[in-house]
Formats: structure tokens, C-alpha cells, sequence
């Protein structure tokens, strides 16, 4: 118990990733599940206080929606409520990709195909959508 608060106190985890960290010094399971029940019980442990956490700071690095899922579902957090916290308007995950690609390559927009497909492949690497990718290009285009 003292050790899964102690972590905690650190910095927030996922259930699942706590159970990890817990049972690398810990071989029983069943202590193990209680402890993490005791941790839920007592509000120390919240895989919806992780979740906003992660996709605040995610966000804050310029990072796209399927990135962050992806990392949410690899650290057990349930499908609802990734799809609650990623629920963005489509508009303003195209200006999250815009920001992301301006402060990798510029203001300036790509001047030719083929530096605009370089930056198209940094923007899906970060994890945003082809539909963001190309409405964030054709917005770029039209603005001169």
C-alpha cells in the first residue's frame, strides 16, 4: 500500500500501469488487486484524473487524437472515456496540427508537393487524423 501511494505522489498512473510497476516488486496478484482497490477507494488512484491529465499534457506537445489513443488504450484506459476526452471539435484539432506543423517547419507553408508530403508525414507521426492533414493543407493553400 505504502508503495503504490508513494508513486502516486509523484505523479498520476494508470491503474494498469500501477499494477505493472507494483507487480515487478510484488509476485501476489491478489495483494496486489487489493491494494489497487484500496488506492481507488481512497480517491488516490483514478484512471479518469490520468486520462485528463495525459491528454492535457499530450495536447500541450502538439500530439494528434490517434497518437493519444493509442497511448491511452496501451495504458488500459477504457474506450468511453478516451472517446469523452478526445471528443474536440474537428476545427480545432486542425488548428492543434497547424500549430504543430508551424513550430516544426514555419510559418511559411510548403512551397512545393513534395515538402508538403514531408510535413504530412510528420503530422500523421504525431498522430493526426489524413482528414485534419489534408483540411489543414487545403486551409493553408487558400490562405496566402
Amino acid at each position: 500500500m505504502r508503495l503504490g501511494a508513494r508513486l502516486l505522489g509523484q505523479r498520476e498512473y494508470s491503474c494498469q500501469t500501477l499494477r505493472n510497476k507494483l507487480a515487478q516488486r510484488c509476485q501476489d496478484i491478489a495483494l496486489i488487486d487489493q491494494v489497487l482497490a484500496e488506492l481507488a477507494q481512497q480517491g488516490l488512484q483514478s484512471d479518469a484524473r490520468y486520462a485528463e491529465t495525459f491528454v492535457r499534457r499530450r495536447l500541450a506537445r502538439g500530439q494528434g487524437p490517434e497518437k493519444i489513443r493509442h497511448d491511452l488504450t496501451r495504458d488500459g484506459i477504457a474506450g468511453d472515456l478516451i472517446r469523452e476526452l478526445l471528443n474536440i471539435d474537428e476545427a480545432r484539432w486542425c488548428a492543434l496540427a497547424e500549430q504543430a506543423r508551424a513550430r516544426h517547419y514555419g510559418r511559411q507553408p510548403p512551397d512545393n508537393p513534395r515538402e508538403q508530403a514531408r510535413q504530412a508525414r510528420f503530422l500523421s507521426a504525431r498522430g493526426f487524423t489524413e482528414e485534419h492533414i489534408s483540411q489543414l493543407f487545403r486551409d493553408t493553400l487558400a490562405d496566402p
